[in-house]
């Protein structure tokens, strides 16, 4: 922790302007020019380890290249007392969480300014690849309007610019906090598929920003709970609350505009930040009044009001021009057709549809419509939950015995004379209508589950619920990763929060490469010296590819075009081995595999602050 006066890499410290979990952020004079930057040292462990420092460094170097009014710019970056830093633009004035903890919520002409601010800097990163993955109002910075210095509320800001581009997603997938690489509080704006480990894109940014939107309008994120499993089960499964039945002074319009940024499947959101922006300002744009005559927001009757009385909840009258927009940032988004055919991040954006309620992906959408209306007739009593129209008429199942695996729970069930259908729940909720005794239930999120089952026959006749099934517990899987957990299973634990892998590491994973156009997924294990997770004694990467021919390519280009030798596994795998002392203060070993399922992958040991001899003797004992 440092203080005013203090160097840092050359930066002198004006100011403390914040502190944090993962490090403090400073106001410091910059070493040469006559300007201050805003200068973030992060007080991680890994600061000292050289795939953390890597990864840190390319993020970095990927964002650096971003120019663009609502970004806030990276201006260089490097270590300082083994200290991460980063040197960036400073932005004076405030974050919108904190405008949102002063006043929430905010004016709807401030809240649309900001939204429009934040989705002219998303849509610029995106059409050059790049993801924010973490956009929250924390991540939002606002510069108050000249004529309203110092305050928080002032509904024409000189500046709204996103921070943190990157460099939250490189601190995410490293330090693993929740196992999926969301902390907590972005749990609260984090979009389905982040959540579950799948490929993200651009749009998962859109999910978020109308996630931040919605609390922006209505003073509270879309989905709160005190556990995180909690949240990711909202996501997930739930839909939010109307903003409108939060807050009263929101037109109607507003909740198909924020229903559709934030529908579960990606396909169903629109398809880009920019036009979520536009929308959004016109739900407002409907030139009704609320309540009594249309004011002037600087007439005498509005400045005394608690809450805008004014056209379409606090947009400007009809007078105004709805071609002249109160963003001024407005003007900096590209138009909407330069972008309608790009491929962005790997999907195409496809053309603006109707607004539509995002169709819910309950756990098992197999229940069909006739089985429903049936089930409801004949076992669902009005508001009593599953009860029997005529108990004893049926024999009782027995619980069903339930068996968790990778990607599914499967059920199994006794059948009764004379049943022509059963019906199973999951911890209560309908999960399968049918006529077979076995059912495959898609494998639901994290946490203890119980089954039951009744029968039914095909004269409406029902039994009870059978008791609940033994309990099983279902933890965290590696999603679209889990081929290379398979393929190295004696390696990579059976789960990203478990350490029953090789030598008690700890182990995540990523799918995809911003700096690259490559197929590549990633496992990262590291092997602490410590309780703390504060120093790594090694670390053991798999990296997969598509094609033996583009893994060998990046085999080649990792060990610097050295020689390699031939090399077979403990396991009679062979391949190329190279060693390299080519990085300072580490070794490395990496392993190209020559045949079968293996040659698409690549495998490199790093041993930091020891020779790449050290790292040869290690891949001798991995069972690879």
């Amino acid at each position: 922790m440092y203080q005013v006066g203090d160097l840092i890499a050359g930066y002198r410290v004006l100011d403390v302007l914040g502190r944090g979990g993962m490090g403090d952020v400073y106001k410091a004079a910059h070493p040469r020019l006559p300007r201050s930057d805003a200068l973030k040292v992060l007080r991680s462990g890994h600061a000292t380890d050289p795939v953390f420092r890597a990864r840190f460094e390319r993020e970095a170097d990927i964002v650096a290249p971003l120019h663009h009014p609502n970004v806030v710019t990276v201006y260089d970056r490097g270590v300082f007392d083994g200290q991460l830093w980063i040197a960036m633009e400073y932005v004076p004035g405030i974050d919108v969480a904190r405008m949102l903890a002063a006043d929430a919520p905010l004016d709807p002409r401030l809240a649309c300014t900001i939204v429009t601010g934040v989705a002219a800097g998303l849509d610029a990163a995106h059409r050059r690849g790049i993801m924010h993955r973490d956009i929250k109002p924390a991540n939002i910075l606002v510069t108050p309007g000249a004529g309203n210095p110092g305050t928080t509320g002032s509904l024409a800001p000189e500046a709204v610019k996103v921070t943190d581009f990157g460099i939250a997603q490189v601190l995410d997938e490293v330090t693993n906090l929740t196992g999926t690489g969301i902390t907590i509080g972005t749990m609260h704006y984090a979009s389905p598929e982040q959540i579950e480990g799948r490929r993200v894109d651009a749009r998962s940014d859109i999910y978020s920003l109308g996630a931040t939107a919605y609390e922006l309008l209505t003073g509270a994120p879309p989905f709160d709970s005190p556990s995180l499993h909690g949240l990711m089960t909202a996501h997930m499964y739930h839909e939010p609350s109307p903003a409108s039945s939060r807050n009263g002074a929101l037109p109607a319009a507003v909740d198909g505009v924020l229903a559709r940024a934030m529908a579960k499947n990606p396909d169903d959101r629109y398809p880009t930040a920019g036009e979520f922006a536009d929308a959004l300002r016109n739900a407002f744009d409907t030139r009704q009044t609320l309540v009594g005559p249309s004011m002037q927001p600087d007439s005498p009757a509005y400045q005394g009001s608690s809450a805008p009385a004014v056209t379409a909840a606090g947009l400007p009258p009809s007078g105004a021009s709805h071609d002249q927009p109160t963003d001024p940032t407005a003007r900096a988004r590209p138009e909407q057709s330069m972008v309608s055919t790009e491929t962005l991040h790997g999907w195409a954006p496809v053309p603006t549809a109707p607004p539509a309620r995002p169709v819910r992906r309950g756990v098992g959408t197999v229940v069909a419509i006739g089985a429903a209306l049936a089930l409801i007739a004949g076992i669902l009593g009005a508001g009593a939950g599953f009860v029997s129209t005529s108990a004893g008429d049926l024999e009782t199942p027995n619980p069903p015995d339930a068996e968790v695996s990778t990607t599914a729970v499967e059920l199994t069930w006794s059948h009764v004379d004379d049943a022509t259908n059963y019906v199973v729940t999951q911890n209560d909720e309908v999960i399968y209508s049918g006529p077979d005794t076995r059912f495959t239930a898609p494998r639901p999120i994290p946490g203890t589950y119980t089954y039951q089952v009744a029968a039914q026959d095909e004269d409406g006749r029902t039994s009870e619920l059978s008791r609940n099934s033994e309990a099983v517990d279902v933890f965290m899987t590696w999603g679209e990763l889990q081929p290379i957990a398979d393929l190295y299973h004696d390696l990579v634990p059976a789960s990203p929060l478990s350490t029953n892998g090789f030598d008690g590491m700890r182990c995540w994973g990523e799918d995809g490469d911003l700096a690259f156009e490559s197929s590549k997924r990633t496992v990262w294990c590291t092997r602490y010296t410590d309780d703390d997770a504060q120093t790594a004694d090694y670390q053991v990467i798999v990296d997969v590819y598509d094609t033996p021919e583009e893994a060998r390519a990046a085999a080649d280009v990792t060990a610097y075009n050295l020689r390699g030798t031939g090399y077979t596994t403990a396991q009679g795998y062979t391949g190329t081995l190279y060693l390299s002392d080519k990085q300072r203060d580490q070794g490395q070993a990496i392993l190209a595999y020559d045949t079968g399922d293996r040659a698409r992958s690549v495998v490199w040991i790093v041993m930091p602050g020891k020779p790449a001899a050290a790292a040869a003797d290690l891949l001798k004992r991995l069972p690879i």
